[in-house]
């Protein structure tokens, strides 16, 4: 909770003393639940100039556990600690289709540490809850992006812009090989 209470102090902040015209809040892998939680959490004092990004992210701290590789953690984050108990669920699937404003998710084909298919999971899940206004654009794996290095994408300053001026690929998944998106392929 302290985390997304300072998201929400910082975004008041950032609207007050700026009054931008558009925020985009952008979440990357543990942070795109937050930016999740914060986006619907405080929607309704975000105004309709407002996006949300969320990179190499996933529908739920559960899910991405099962996934590692190594049955020790595994074994210690979710039979040990417990998620709830310790309130560490990351719950993106939960808090995505109470957002009101567009939405874009982001993955690499090659993210070796948050599996592509719990980004495809988090979106077929809030499309299926109803949530409008949002894509998922998927970036090949030629492209040698990984978990962290999205920002090196070419297309990346072209798609952010077309997403800003609200000509996102609204409700649908997209897989970029090359940096025109032009040439982007309908999943």
């Amino acid at each position: 909770e302290t985390v997304v209470d300072d998201a929400i102090n910082s975004h008041k902040y950032l609207r007050k003393n700026y009054k931008p015209q558009k925020i985009l809040v952008w979440g990357h892998s543990l942070g795109a639940p937050i930016a999740a939680r914060l986006a619907a959490k405080d929607g309704d004092d975000f105004g309709a100039h407002n996006f949300l990004i969320l990179e190499s992210s996933f529908d739920n701290m559960e899910h991405l556990v099962e996934n590692w590789d190594d049955v020790a953690w595994r074994k210690l984050a979710v039979h040990m600690t417990g998620l709830e108990r310790t309130d560490i669920t990351f719950r993106c699937d939960k808090y995505l289709s109470r957002v009101s404003y567009p939405v874009l998710i982001l993955h690499a084909e090659d993210d070796q540490k948050v599996d592509l298919q719990l980004a495809k999971n988090l979106f077929k899940t809030a499309r299926a809850a109803g949530k409008e206004q949002l894509a998922m654009v998927t970036l090949g794996r030629e492209l040698g992006l990984r978990h962290t290095e999205i920002y090196q994408f070419q297309g990346l300053p072209s798609l952010v812009t077309m997403f800003l001026a609200g000509n996102e690929f609204s409700n649908e998944e997209r897989v970029c090989r090359l940096p025109n998106l032009n040439l982007c392929e309908l999943s």
